[in-house]
């Protein structure tokens, strides 16, 4: 009876850390429905991207980068030990979560004229779409929920964007968003310091991240954001505030009568 019991934790065990990835998205979308909130726009994001899915998703294929960066996802997927099918979230870990099909989805600070490949908890990353520029052209866009100034330009193409990135990860790429915003009032601004550093674990992701695409951090991480906002910056077409409060009230809604509130 107790070799029994003692097979039965081991395989219980085995399952959890299998799939830990999947219990800890689940157990978000439980939480918010026994204790639901107010929506916010990045669980809004990513509640449909939480499922168990039956083969890896495909990669975009109209970037030469990002398709190289799906392919680098899938062999860390490998060195993790991770389900092939969770593809999308193998770089997670330096905050790197993938977006199967890029969009802008519903509910975003994100510009009006972008799309969504990739983000975090706090953070997304899209193409901003110009006129008669390729995608592979485009430069990148940072969207921070958390500041007023929710969008920076990241990069002029998706590789220096992701030279940025190679230093602490990426969701410590939201503070930048202040030193944009403070700059034209306070010349001196600096850039706040990095809150959190990277594991041990998540060093060693953005290590072969740069082997992998030759990357080479900023040196001047300050001039250079000046550099792309006065370049780029006109571009963007920001978001309706009033219109996302209204979509915001309206799935909330919503879901309060699928669950009966």
């Amino acid at each position: 009876m107790e070799f029994a019991l003692g097979i039965l934790v081991v395989v219980v065990v085995f399952l959890l850390f299998k799939y830990w990835m999947q219990i800890s998205a689940l157990s978000l979308v439980l939480k918010e429905y026994l204790f639901p909130s107010e929506p916010l726009p990045n669980l809004i994001e990513v509640l449909p991207n939480i499922y168990i899915p039956t083969a890896p998703p495909k990669p975009p294929t109209s970037h030469p980068d990002l398709l190289k960066l799906w392919e680098f996802a899938a062999k860390e997927t490998k060195i993790a030990g991770l389900d092939e099918r969770y593809v999308q979230l193998a770089l997670g870990i330096i905050d790197l979560n993938l977006v199967p099909k890029p969009n802008r989805p519903e509910l975003s600070f994100a510009p009006i004229n972008s799309l969504v490949f990739a983000g975090s908890d706090e953070v997304e990353f899209s193409f901003l779409l110009i006129q008669n520029l390729p995608l592979a052209e485009c430069p990148i866009v940072l969207t921070a929920l958390e500041y007023t100034n929710h969008n920076v330009i990241v990069g002029s193409s998706l590789r220096e964007f992701l030279s940025l990135g190679s230093l602490t990860g990426f969701g410590e790429l939201d503070r930048l968003s202040s030193f944009v915003e403070d700059f034209p009032k306070n010349p001196s601004a600096k850039i706040e310091p990095a809150y959190r550093f990277p594991s041990k674990e998540a060093e060693a992701v953005l290590a072969r991240l740069k082997d992998e695409f030759q990357l080479t951090p900023w040196k001047d991480i300050e001039s250079r954001l000046i550099e792309l906002h006065q370049q780029w910056g006109r571009f963007i077409e920001p978001p309706d505030e009033k219109k996302n409060q209204e979509i915001a009230t309206r799935i909330l809604n919503e879901n309060r009568k699928k669950r009966g509130h």
